[in-house]
């Protein structure tokens, strides 16, 4: 019997109860190890993990909550910092009872007419407006995007205005016709965010109000709509926006073409109609209150359904202003160039709707009629300014009646019109207070002293670009306007400015003169200007008499001669530029036998000066220097600023050598003497010869590189050993006496260098008995030294040429 005991010492006498032993049993005890813990229990080791799990899904689910709060709080933060939000209110009072009650401001109204296709659309009478209206405005500092809901104004449509400025994009909801609009945005007009929060800041403090003016934009809807994708790439607010459900068009501008062509209004009715993308037709001449309206005060147009090519129309600023008599324009600037009008239409409604206007712009219209020339300024009343240049005037000369005046008027264009003078005296007799009178490229070949007009309050004058020739016309226009100040005479073939007439009578206030681009040739006409008692600004850059002169010549003789001249050319006199001009001016002519007066005047102020040394303070750039090649030398003066590519070119040509085996050495004759510097080998093409610094006696030694092997072979057969233990020979006895002259005369230096002329003919022979054994397709003159056999000279040759052919194959 086999026995198992567990030794335990507190418990021997169990141990004893529960075995018994006997002399023939086995009995094996167990003894535990004193390092041995107990073996814990089942239910005490999970209860452990138990307790780790939870806590790490406590850490993991605390650490979560963490992120996401501390997310939500930069998230908030970021959010109130980046968005600003109002609501922006306006009201509107009815005009009758306040004249001086602020209008609605239409920040993006959207307007839309049909295209008609020979469709004509009725009249619509615009909805009441109401008397409050509010509009919010969302900006975005963080995505760089501007939200604005703008209501229905009158008949405008509720749209949504999104201004993307990273995507550089203006999309355009509009909710009355369920469709969306995207073009490129304005950001002349638009501004940025940042911008846009600090205008309404300053606005709702009081601080400025915005400039009330109207802002028409014209564009033209791109057919077919954009697709989804298309949408998509303007950016995920554009495609929030617009989405999938409605359609998008891009909106184009208009060409000139088409803006010729766009939407005419009918003198017999109140309709509509004009055509897009069609062929453009000779369309009839119209009136200027239904072109004035249709461009400034026409709202009252809707549309019902979308086509291609249809006019959108944006008004950003002050609407006219509606009153018991007619709509009144709240802009200062009118401006209907190139629109085929040819009439007035209704003189009334212009006076009223241009009753705050000031300035006209009408040019390159049709005008051929002076009864409705006439008619227009008397529409006019209130109005500055008035542009009518490029209309067809009549040539025939028109009476205007005895009652008609045009009080108001200040300014009066009538550039290309080939107005008479004739006609042009009738028109300035009717306008007392005008002041500016402009008749360019009028052709007018002279001006008469024959009109009885004296104008006594016209005082800038411009009649440039016409076939003036005498200076006697610009005295007759003196004497029709005595109060001239300004004269804008260039461009007109002026060949003195002389004339019979004193110029202290007939232009006694003439302070401004540009006679730019005229025909004189000598300085008494120079002379001449002098005698203009106020003269003081002039202007004459190009002229016959000027252009053998350099620009600064030209700057101190005009100034020597004219001693009043405060301005030259649009530029300021200083009193130092004043000074040293005289100063040159007095110079300049004491060289010369044809003295004018004025140096005669400068002496007494400046003195007697001598003349100026002239120091040449750059360098020199053409250098004496000397190249040689064999015994051939040529003095050359070089510019130092060519390169060594095209310097090499130059030699190639002088010594008729081949530039492909040119090498060519600088020597620096003065570092060379000093034995401080040797020669130097211009081995790069593109370098200028300059950063070599070459100076006068230089030298530059001419080279040729060896020419290609070319291998002579011989009939008689080589006796190699034979060569071989006489080249041995001559390698031994010759080589001490060689280091020892490498020693003394090393390659290239001062020394040989110095020593090269003085060498004998012994010398050469022996260096060309050198050069016949490796290049023996040379043409030698001179003879071999009898040391060496014939046989030898043949093995010798035969060598060199199979050592050759060996170099060649390898």
């Amino acid at each position: 019997m086999v026995g198992v005991s567990i030794n335990n010492q507190n418990k021997a006498d169990d141990k004893e109860q529960l075995i018994e032993t006997n002399s023939t049993d086995v009995l094996v005890t167990v003894l535990p190890m004193k390092d041995e813990l107990p073996m814990p229990l089942v239910a005490d080791v999970r209860r452990k993990q138990a307790s780790i799990l939870f806590g790490c899904l406590s850490a993991l689910f605390m650490l979560g909550c963490l992120v996401i709060g501390t997310w939500l709080l930069f998230d908030f933060i970021n959010r109130t910092n980046n968005t600003w939000r109002q609501t922006c209110r306006f009201r509107v009072k009815p005009m009758d009872k306040d004249n001086d009650a602020p209008i609605f401001f239409d920040h993006g109204g959207l307007t839309a007419v049909d295209d008609g296709k020979n469709q004509f659309l009725k009249p619509v009478l615009p909805p009441k407006v109401q008397q409050e209206f509010q509009q919010e405005v969302n900006v975005d500092l963080k995505k760089n995007v501007e939200t604005i809901e703008v209501p229905q104004i009158g008949a405008t449509s509720t749209v949504r205005i999104i201004e993307d400025f990273d995507h550089n994009i203006t999309a355009i909801r509009d909710f009355a016709v369920n469709k969306c609009f995207i073009m490129p945005l304005d950001r002349q007009h638009v501004p940025n965010p940042a911008n846009l929060i600090q205008t309404f800041l300053a606005m709702m403090s009081g601080q400025f109000l915005p400039d009330n003016e109207v802002l028409r934009k014209t564009m033209k809807v791109q057919t077919p709509a954009l697709t989804e994708a298309d949408v998509d790439k303007y950016g995920p607010i554009i495609s929030g926006t617009c989405p999938k459900e409605i359609k998008t068009y891009r909106l184009v501008p208009k060409t000139a073409e088409e803006m010729k062509n766009r939407r005419r209004r009918s003198p017999e009715s109140l309709a509509f109609m004009y055509s897009i993308d069609m062929t453009a037709i000779d369309a009839p001449h119209r009136s200027f209150s239904d072109a004035l309206h249709e461009r400034y005060c026409d709202f009252e147009a809707t549309f019902d359904k979308l086509k291609n090519g249809c006019d959108i129309v944006f008004f950003v600023g002050a609407s006219p202003q509606q009153t018991d008599a007619g709509l009144v324009l709240n802009t200062s600037t009118v401006v209907l160039t190139d629109e085929r009008i040819s009439h007035v239409g209704d003189p009334h409604a212009v006076e009223i709707s241009c009753s705050k206007v000031e300035l006209v712009n009408i040019s390159s219209n049709a005008f051929s009629n002076w009864h409705e020339i006439s008619l227009l300024f008397s529409s006019l009343p209130h109005v500055k300014t008035i542009n009518l240049s490029l209309n067809p005037f009549p040539s025939q000369i028109y009476k205007f009646p005895d009652e008609i005046q045009w009080p108001n008027l200040n300014t009066l264009s009538l550039n290309g019109t080939n107005i008479s003078l004739e006609m042009l005296v009738e028109v300035i007799k009717k306008t007392p207070n005008l002041e500016e009178l402009q008749i360019c490229s009028n052709n007018y070949p002279s001006v008469s002293s024959t009109y009885n007009c004296i104008h006594n309050n016209l005082k800038r004058i411009y009649i440039y670009n016409n076939n003036i020739t005498d200076w006697t016309s610009i005295c007759n226009l003196g004497h029709l306007f005595p109060r001239l100040e300004t004269l804008i005479a260039s461009d007109n073939p002026l060949k003195t400015f002389h004339s019979d007439d004193n110029v202290e009578i007939c232009l006694p206030k003439l302070h401004t003169l540009s006679v730019d681009r005229v025909q004189i040739s000598e300085w008494n006409d120079i002379i001449a200007l002098t005698k203009l008692p106020c003269l003081h600004a002039l202007r004459i850059y190009s002229a016959p008499l000027l252009k053998a002169y350099q620009k600064d010549e030209r700057f101190f003789l005009l100034l020597g001669y004219m001693k009043d001249l405060k301005k030259l050319n649009g530029s300021d006199i200083t009193a130092s530029e004043r000074e040293a001009s005289e100063r040159r001016f007095i110079r300049y002519y004491s060289q010369r036998d044809d003295k004018p007066q004025r140096y005669f005047d400068l002496i007494e102020k400046h003195g007697n000066l001598k003349p100026l040394v002239d120091i040449q303070i750059r360098a020199p750039y053409l250098t004496q220097v000397r190249l040689i090649y064999n015994q051939t030398t040529y003095d050359k003066e070089i510019d130092v600023r060519q390169t060594v590519q095209q310097f090499k070119k130059y030699l190639q040509e002088t010594f008729q050598l081949p530039l492909n085996r040119l090498r060519v050495f600088h020597v620096d004759d003065v570092a060379f003497n000093m034995g401080l510097a040797g020669p130097e080998e211009l081995k790069y093409p593109q370098r200028v010869l300059h950063t070599y610094n070459i100076h006068d006696g230089d030298q530059f030694h001419v080279d040729l590189k060896p020419d290609q092997f070319k291998p002579q072979h011989s009939s008689r057969p080589v006796n190699i050993t034979a060569y071989s233990n006489k080249l041995a020979n001559d390698n031994s006895v010759d080589s001490s006496a060689s280091s020892e002259n490498d020693k003394k005369h090393p390659p290239f230096s001062l020394d040989s260098l110095q020593n090269l002329p003085n060498q004998t003919d012994i010398n050469i022979s022996q260096a060309f008995i050198q050069l016949d054994q490796f290049y023996p397709s040379i043409d030698k003159n001179v003879q071999i030294s009898k040391q060496i056999s014939n046989d030898d000279d043949d093995d010798l040759l035969s060598a060199a040429a199979m050592a050759c052919t060996q170099m060649n194959n390898s």
